[in-house]
């Protein structure tokens, strides 16, 4: 399973003793997910036009590069559009994780929808 972890909620976590980070692995409670760094995309900026239909969606590093967008803060950039992001990271759930590439697929990692995925983000986005 892979969530949406905003920078805001990983500080206050790790400040408040709820979770550690070790590197790129992050244990709360019970959990551990394997971290990669990337945003999430809350609206557009300046009254662009999302053609690129990021807005609502969570992009890993890779994808970012790979789409050619620069972040910077809490904006990014994708051509002529400038969209407002939420830093963070993207954790993968369970055992698998050790076997992720960025942009990749685990491959004993269970697939969630994105509906699935989408709904969880909101909640921890919710939460931060």
């Amino acid at each position: 399973m892979r969530l949406f972890f905003p920078q805001s909620a990983l500080d206050r976590w790790v400040e408040g003793g709820e979770a550690t980070l070790e590197g790129d692995v992050l244990r709360r409670g019970d959990a551990v997910y394997r971290l990669v760094s990337g945003v999430h995309f809350r609206g557009t900026d300046g009254g662009g036009t999302d053609t690129a239909q990021l807005v609502g969606r969570v992009k890993d590093a890779h994808q970012l590069a790979t789409m050619g967008v620069e972040v910077i803060a809490e904006s990014a950039v994708l051509g002529d559009v400038a969209y407002i992001v939420t830093p963070g990271y993207l954790g993968l759930l369970g055992g698998a994780v050790a076997q992720q590439t960025p942009g990749g697929n685990s491959g004993g990692a269970e697939p969630v929808s994105d509906e699935e995925a989408k709904l969880l983000s909101q909640f921890l986005l919710e939460k931060a």
